[in-house]
C-alpha cells in the first residue's frame, strides 16, 4: 500500500470521528429536543430524520474523499466504508452497554427493522457512502 493511501485510511478514521461526534449529538438532539416538540414515539422520529443523517454522511464523506485528491479506486473506497461500518458497531456496543449500561438486547433490538428500528439503514449508509461517492466523482470528472 502506498504512503498517499495510508494518509487517506488514517484521515478516514478522523473522518469517521466526526461522524461519531455528530451522531452522537443528532441523536441528543432528537431525543431533547425534537421528540418533545413533536410528541413522535421514538422510531418515527429517527425515521423522519433519518434522511438528514444520510446528506450529513454523504455530504462529508463527498468533501473528504474531494479533498484528497488521491488516485484510489472502488476497492479503496470499500475498504473506508468497511472501517466506517466496524468503528461504528464498535462504538456502539462499546458506548452503548459499557457507558451506558444498555443490555446486549436492548442494542441488537435497534437492528429491527420490522419494528421500525431504523440503525440498520444508518449502518448500510455508513458502509455504501464511500464507494457510491467514488463513482460519482468518477462519472462528474
Amino acid at each position: 500500500m502506498n504512503q498517499k493511501l495510508n494518509k487517506i485510511y488514517f484521515h478516514a478514521f478522523f473522518i469517521w470521528l466526526l461522524f461519531a461526534v455528530i451522531t452522537v449529538f443528532f441523536g441528543a438532539f432528537r431525543e431533547i429536543v425534537f421528540i418533545p416538540l413533536t410528541g413522535l414515539n421514538g422510531n418515527l422520529a429517527r425515521a423522519l430524520l433519518l434522511p438528514l443523517a444520510f446528506f450529513y454522511i454523504f455530504g462529508i464523506t463527498y468533501l473528504f474523499l474531494k479533498k484528497t485528491k488521491a488516485a484510489y479506486n472502488s476497492i479503496d473506497s470499500i475498504k473506508i466504508g468497511i472501517l466506517w461500518l466496524v468503528l461504528t458497531i464498535l462504538f456502539e456496543f462499546s458506548f452503548g452497554g459499557l457507558v451506558m449500561g444498555h443490555s446486549l438486547d436492548k442494542l441488537l433490538a435497534d437492528y429491527n427493522l420490522l419494528e421500525g428500528k431504523t440503525w440498520g439503514l444508518f449502518l448500510i449508509c455508513i458502509l455504501i457512502a464511500p464507494y457510491l461517492v467514488n463513482k460519482y466523482m468518477i462519472k462528474k470528472k
